[in-house]
């Protein structure tokens, strides 16, 4: 998460965003789109739709960049 919010320049409104994705993180394995409109959490909230549009329709790409830290090793794991 840390080298997300390196990466760019997020709101507050994004950050705390971030801050939940990163709770769901903690107890699930993997985030993806479907999870927005699935998981009570953030479907409660208003799902992907409300979510993409506080990150001015990013939401997809920042998940996927997310996932990409999540899973870079950086070569420390054979």
């Amino acid at each position: 998460m840390d080298r997300l919010k390196k990466a760019h320049k997020f709101s507050s409104q994004e950050t705390n965003w971030l801050v939940r994705m990163e709770k769901y993180l903690m107890e699930e394995s993997v985030l993806n789109i479907s999870v927005f409109d699935e998981d009570g959490r953030f479907k409660e909230k208003g799902g992907f739709n409300k979510i993409n549009k506080v990150f001015q329709n990013q939401l997809e790409s920042i998940v996927l960049e997310l996932n990409e830290y999540l899973y870079d090793d950086g070569g420390h794991i054979a």
